[in-house]
């Protein structure tokens, strides 16, 4: 069981460059019936996004640079709570056709 939320972003100005952005949130619990016999109730809070820019140069070519990020918070009833939080940075060329 759990629920999810997602909120997207695109906004371009044309023939200049783009900016976006997307986040997606999710809940998930264990339903208690599905346990099986080696694994334990728990719920997780999982929340990713990833923003950026580019800029249009000519020739079909764009510069960018994105940013990604990852975090997991994971409270089981027969384990320490569990908090992860990963990043990556990125730039790139690319070239669209």
């Amino acid at each position: 069981t759990g629920a999810k939320f997602n909120l997207d972003f695109d906004l371009e100005w044309k023939n200049r460059g783009r900016f976006f952005s997307e986040s997606s949130i999710y809940f998930l619990r264990t339903v208690p019936s599905s346990v099986p016999h080696y694994g334990v109730e728990g719920m997780d809070f999982v929340a990713k996004h990833f923003g950026g820019v580019e800029v249009y140069l000519p020739w079909n070519l764009r510069i960018g640079y994105r940013v990604d990020a990852y975090w997991k918070i994971a409270a089981y009833e027969k384990f320490s709570p569990m908090t992860r939080i990963m990043g990556t940075n990125w730039l790139y060329l690319k070239y669209e056709f």
